[in-house]
């Protein structure tokens, strides 16, 4: 069940989402989505990672709820990379261009929200290698 937020307000327990779906390195739920944005909580294994990508339109929020990670962030324009260790309540913006990826560095699973404004499309989604 995905929920369309445009016209109304919508109070969601991760535990009621059905929709959870194996990724190359854990698991995704997406919470709600419309037309504009979308919200997503990833769950990504110990020694795991996310594959490093960047986005066309996309701008990204990430809120680390559990779990140790790293986050490496690459501006496409002046080729300058970031690297910070990320932990619960850390927060990452991800404009587009922007090549990034998250490893998890930790003993547990690694679990965060993703704020996507457009919503995430399989076209905007490209790999690059840091």
């Amino acid at each position: 069940m995905i929920l369309n937020m445009a016209n109304s307000a919508k109070i969601i327990n991760d535990s009621e989402m059905k929709n959870e779906k194996m990724t190359s390195c854990g698991k995704l739920k997406v919470h709600f989505a419309d037309d504009f944005r979308e919200v997503v909580v990833n769950r990504i294994d110990t020694g795991c990672s996310t594959k490093s990508h960047y986005h066309n339109k996309e701008t990204q929020i990430y809120l680390i709820v559990e779990g140790e990670g790293l986050m490496k962030i690459k501006n496409k324009r002046t080729g300058k990379v970031e690297s910070k260790n990320v932990c619960s309540l850390s927060t990452i913006l991800i404009p587009p261009n922007h090549v990034h990826q998250l490893i998890n560095i930790g003993s547990s699973v690694l679990v965060h929200y993703e704020i996507c404004t457009p919503p995430w499309r399989e076209d905007d989604e490209l790999f690059e290698e840091f």
